[in-house]
């Protein structure tokens, strides 16, 4: 998609003409007095008029109007309309603040309090495209639309009578520019107020072509600046002369910091540089775009952990002969492999250059042996200030244990949850997967969500102390905290039982096991009707909880002697229909091919690239608008290196060849 046509499409969209007053017009360039475009050889022509059209056609249907319109043929205008005190404004206006100074000195009168104010003007460039993206692009181009020009927090917070739609969101922007008015704090650009106010107003303006057309900017912006030639953290902007550019979001900051200059577009994947290998890593990386480092040799230690191997075709080539392992396939999808040896002094800098693009780095070595490559976070911190970096251990980065490394069974037995887990009068056992490390993993994930999202508002990173010892204390949740209320040694293991609620465990049926949650008395009252002995439900022994957890041994023991005598799928359809929460013991096999499973969606096929057709486990979170999806294949190792030393950081192919030739990259 080329500069002009962007640059027409956007600045010929009716949206932006009906609020900025602006028209790219065809014709003789003297016929207009504009500013000529110096790319298209077209007019840009002001229209103050198209303003006025702008707030009466509000007025026509009843909206008060309050905004702020920058022009920049006539400067800054403050203006408030309704259909009681008509129209008024002030040209004379020399700064956006001086603007809402205007607005709450004159808007008495005017027929609303800011609560009640249905429609908004909002002059910045560009219209939120995003909002009129389909699901998909809106989840992979992640594209927000935005402006130098600040859109302030109490007019948006009007918006409340304006009724609008929830997934409308605002980029917060220069956080030092002050609020004028009582009880603000930040300032905030937005057109999704722009084009939704066209949307549910300007319905006779805009025609079916005219969405399209948005759409079609939508797509060609996200081509754009995703054609694998910029930095991912560009913007596309218009300065005074009208010429479209792409910058930096620093390089924006710092030529048009006075507001002279337009942002159309800003489009941030957020980068993330994984240091470290297995589970806890970043499990979920529907969203992000995630740079995974490894070793150039061996990779990732979880690329060897099997038998099961996927096999490879015939002819594919690996640094893995037996093929890919389920234990790597599990959670590595929509990553890219960067082989390098950060040991080498080459490749300790790139990862440092690359430090300073990436939004998050993760890693999950023993405290401060990173510091020595000089990729710690003190280090990487003078880089990138605004880096979330994850540090990501068995016992944290301080305590007794904080130089011990760590894996899931370990820290499993060590805090508590292997004391837990197993048959009541067995040993201690291992949880069958590595929960440990998958909460952990979580927890990380939240975190660094959590952190961008403060970011916005300190323009700061910060460090992440994420280890699972911690992670693991934590999942013992009430089991813990009945330990500290009680002071008392916890009472064990209590395999599928509940050692509060009975019954509340599996049973043996005459071919497998059933679990039955009889988690109050009305559910116990089923159960017994189901299992042919209503009358356990009067029972002294077994009417109330507490009472059927004193007579624990002989409910489920007669409870087990008559689940033996139907098998499972009997029993199923006896309770079905019923409201008693009970469910079969299933194998994996059973479980990846339960037709629930399956119409959830949860499995689906990916072509792998040695490998072949496959089937991986699918994000376990339904998306009522974005459909984040597996978008390629767990990488193979050093897949994606020239891509990333090419694209990244600008290195020809010599440059790489070198690299390789000298053991820094695979």
């Amino acid at each position: 998609m080329s500069t002009p046509s962007i640059a027409t499409t956007v600045l010929n969209h009716p949206a932006l003409g009906a609020i900025q007053g602006v028209r790219l017009e065809d014709g003789n360039i003297d016929q207009f007095r504009g500013i000529p475009h110096p790319e298209l050889k077209l007019t840009l022509t002001l229209r103050t008029s198209d303003l006025v059209k702008f707030v009466k056609h509000s007025l026509d249907h009843g909206k008060p109007v309050i905004g702020v319109s920058i022009n920049y043929r006539v400067g800054i205008f403050g203006f408030l309309a309704s259909a009681r005190a008509g129209l008024r404004g002030n040209y004379g206006l020399k700064d956006q603040a001086c603007a809402f100074r205007w607005i709450q000195q004159n808007i008495g009168g005017f027929g609303s309090d800011p609560s009640s104010i249905t429609a908004f003007g909002e002059s910045a460039g560009g219209i939120r495209a995003a909002y009129l993206l389909d699901t998909d692009k809106a989840a992979t181009g992640m594209l927000l639309l935005a402006s130098e020009l600040r859109f302030y927090a109490p007019v948006l917070a009007a918006g409340k009578g304006f009724g609008l739609p929830h997934d409308i969101k605002v980029r917060q922007y220069h956080m030092d520019q002050t609020n004028p008015l009582p009880g603000g704090t930040h300032g905030f650009a937005s057109h999704a107020l722009d084009i939704a106010y066209l949307l549910r107003n300007f319905e006779p303006w805009l025609t079916r072509e005219d969405v399209e057309l948005s759409k079609r900017f939508a797509e060609a912006v996200l081509e754009f600046a995703h054609d694998g030639k910029r930095d991912r953290d560009d913007v596309i902007a218009v300065g005074p002369d009208h010429k479209l550019q792409i910058l930096s979001a620093e390089q924006y900051d710092a030529k048009y910091r006075d507001g002279r200059g337009k942002l159309l577009a800003e489009i941030g994947w957020k980068k993330c540089l994984t240091l470290g290998e297995r589970l806890q890593g970043f499990p979920y990386p529907e969203f992000a775009d995630i740079l995974k480092v490894e070793h150039p040799v061996r990779g990732d230690d979880t690329r060897s952990w099997g038998p099961p191997y996927a096999p490879r075709l015939d002819g594919a080539d690996s640094a893995i002969p037996a093929g890919e392992s389920a234990y790597y396939l599990s959670v590595n999808r929509n990553k890219k492999s960067l082989a390098l040896s950060f040991k080498e002094k080459q490749g300790a800098d790139i990862l440092r250059e690359l430090a300073k693009k990436v939004d998050v780095v993760v890693e999950n070595y023993l405290p401060g042996s990173l510091k020595k490559y000089g990729l710690d976070y003190e280090t990487l911190r003078k880089l990138n200030p605004k880096l979330i970096y994850a540090s990501i251990t068995g016992y944290g980065q301080f305590g007794p244990y904080s130089d011990r490394a760590g894996y899931d069974v370990m820290v499993e037995a060590e805090m508590g949850l292997m004391h837990i887990t197993g048959p009541r009068d067995g040993p201690p056992v291992k949880v069958g997967c590595a929960v440990t490390d998958l909460t952990t993993g979580m927890y990380a994930t939240t975190s660094i969500l959590a952190s961008l999202l403060e970011r916005n508002r300190s323009n700061l990173g910060q460090h992440l102390d994420i280890c699972l010892s911690d992670c693991q204390v934590a999942t013992l949740s009430n089991m813990a905290q009945s330990v500290l209320i009680t002071k008392e040694r916890d009472s064990g293991r209590w395999g599928t039982a509940h050692p509060s609620v009975v019954p509340y465990r599996a049973f043996k049926s005459s071919d497998g096991d059933i679990l039955f949650g009889g988690g109050n008395d009305r559910l116990f009252a089923i159960l017994a009707k189901g299992l042919g002995r209503p009358e356990w439900a009067t029972d002294d022994r077994f009417a109330t909880n507490s009472a059927r957890v004193k007579h624990r041994a002989v409910l489920e023991k007669w409870i087990e002697e008559v689940t033996r005598t139907k098998t499972t799928q009997e029993w199923l359809d006896i309770f079905d229909g019923t409201g008693l929460p009970y469910a079969k013991v299933n194998d994996l096999m059973d479980t990846t091919q339960h037709r629930h499973v399956r119409a959830r969606n949860m499995i689906v096929e990916i072509d792998h690239p040695s490998c072949g057709p496959m089937e991986l486990i699918n994000s376990p979170v339904k998306y009522s608008r974005s459909q984040p999806t597996i978008r390629s294949a767990p990488p193979l190792l050093g897949q994606h290196t020239d891509e990333v030393l090419r694209e990244e950081l600008g290195l020809n192919d010599a440059a790489i060849a070198s690299l390789r030739q000298g053991g820094v990259v695979r």
